[in-house]
């Protein structure tokens, strides 16, 4: 795990008291706080901050994740995470339209219901 994984972000503290304020679940705040970090390393390498980020980032972001074969449930997770990150910043403008994979679409057959022999 590289360093930075380990540091404190104090922006990633504060909004996860606004998440515990809003009345999130311990396992939304704690999946949102992950996702967070990993996107938080991500600006790093790409030289920028967590309190920098811009729609440009988001979609970089993003194309970033489907170019690493993440799922598209994998890559909504993160776009829901910075989406709501965002409103915590009140700056709801870096996430509108944002282009990303499309969910897959599950076309499992439903099977028809047994009928009494």
């Amino acid at each position: 795990m590289k360093k930075n994984s380990l540091e404190v972000i104090p922006l990633i503290d504060d909004f996860s008291r606004w998440l515990i304020e809003s009345g999130k679940s311990d396992n939304t705040i704690k999946t949102y706080r992950a996702v967070l970090n990993q996107f938080h390393e991500w600006l790093l390498s790409e030289g920028r901050h967590l309190e920098q980020v811009t729609k440009n980032n988001v979609q970089t972001y993003m194309i970033n994740l489907e170019s690493n074969n993440k799922s598209a449930s994998t890559i909504e997770k993160a776009f829901v995470t910075i989406s709501v990150f965002a409103r915590f910043l009140e700056k709801p403008e870096i996430v509108q339209n944002i282009e990303r994979k499309p969910k897959e679409k599950n076309n499992e057959v439903v099977p028809e219901s047994l009928e009494a022999s």
